[in-house]
């Protein structure tokens, strides 16, 4: 549980009603897309 709540509170991974997804990516390319990108 604590490696759980460390990746969640640093941003990795997510946990939803489906499970655990993980989100981090450090590609610096795709990190200034989403920052750009327009959120709908």
């Amino acid at each position: 549980m604590v490696i759980l709540e460390y990746l969640e509170e640093s941003g990795k991974m997510a946990l939803t009603l489906k499970g655990i997804t993980w989100i981090y990516n450090p590609n610096q390319n795709l990190r200034k897309a989403i920052n750009k990108g327009l959120e709908l």
